[in-house]
């Protein structure tokens, strides 16, 4: 299976004049000003090594309630899912329930694993996949769809996984107000997370937690002073002020929700999203996306690859502000393809 290695810097949608549908989070937020000033700080300590990694593990593993040793930062969540594959899936074989974010099909092939893709919709096809595989990689909720993962699945992998690690991307968990991660971690589960929801994603921390003995396996491996002295304090920050994200998060689901209804009205087939994105499915969804493109509106279609599975009939749009809303949908009520003559 070819690879598929995107070139971060190969697409600026920050241009002016652009609407950024695919990768904002919350680009009509402003970072609180609590947040700011603790980011400021830290950027006039470029000059110290970081120290602080042991606060940082007490301080994630009270925000989601296990202890600092189930814990480990990692550089932004691809950190912790290619630390994970090159860990215990290098050389093996890996299964990934799509459609799926790149990265959780990245990983394992770029540490040599034979990769299998079996549909998240068909839970027995997971499960067959897992039993010939070496671990099985997931995300929860799904992107694109923004659906949650299904708890009976997850139990049903877990019921089988006999140290074959079961790897749950989170990076949208904090948001849908799902999570698979308790207090006494399974032996074989491994939930990834990130900061991209806490408006910090330049920060590019991340964490994995798991099991205090599959953490301390990956410890060993890990390069040192894995989070620098930015990335440290803004998680911190973000975490000692979570109450001010909890407001951030509120504005994006009803922001979520305004796009929704937006999209609805225009026809097509919308399941309720879980994440910051809305997943629309339309029989011309590309001729749409393309037709946005050449307005400088981006959006997530099946020609891009993002997602693995990318469906060819859905379309991801990440919310945004209203008034940049409401622009999108006039725009898109107006395209030849939702007008058929």
């Amino acid at each position: 299976m070819p690879r598929r290695v995107l070139d971060p810097t190969a697409e600026r949608l920050d241009r002016p004049g652009v609407i950024d549908m695919i990768y904002p989070i919350a680009h009509d937020l402003p970072t609180p000003a609590p947040i700011r000033r603790a980011l400021e700080r830290a950027a006039r300590r470029a000059d110290r090594y970081p120290h602080g990694e042991a606060a940082v593990r007490e301080a994630l593993g009270a925000y989601v309630g296990v202890s600092p040793e189930a814990v480990l930062p990692t550089v932004g969540a691809t950190g912790a899912l290619d630390l994970a594959c090159r860990t215990w899936l290098a050389g093996r074989r890996a299964a990934v329930a799509t459609p799926a974010f790149w990265q959780l099909v990245d990983a394992p092939d770029r540490n040599g694993a034979r990769v299998s893709l079996p549909p998240v919709a068909d839970p027995d096809a997971v499960l067959d996949a897992f039993r010939e595989a070496d671990g099985v990689l997931l995300s929860a909720p799904n992107n694109p769809t923004g659906q949650l993962l299904d708890p009976a699945l997850l139990d049903a992998l877990l019921a089988v996984s006999r140290g074959r690690p079961v790897i749950v991307d989170e990076s949208y968990a904090d948001v849908a107000g799902f999570t698979a991660i308790t207090a006494e971690m399974h032996p074989d589960l491994v939930v990834v997370r990130g900061f991209k929801t806490h408006l910090i994603p330049g920060a590019r921390a991340g964490y994995l937690v798991g099991h205090p003995a599959r953490v301390a396996q990956l410890q060993q491996l890990r390069l040192p002073f894995a989070l620098n002295v930015f990335a440290e304090a803004a998680v911190l920050a973000v975490l000692h002020h979570i109450d001010l994200i909890r407001g951030c998060w509120a504005q994006l689901r009803a922001d979520l929700r305004h796009l929704e209804a937006g999209l609805a009205a225009l026809g097509g087939q919308l399941t309720p999203s879980h994440a910051v994105f809305a997943c629309w499915r339309h029989p011309e969804a590309i001729a749409i996306a393309r037709a946005l493109a050449e307005a400088d509106v981006y959006v997530l279609s099946a020609e891009r690859p993002v997602i693995v599975g990318m469906p060819s009939d859905h379309l991801r749009l990440t919310a945004r502000g209203r008034d940049v809303t409401e622009r999108v949908l006039g725009l898109m009520a107006t395209l030849p393809a939702l007008n058929p003559r």
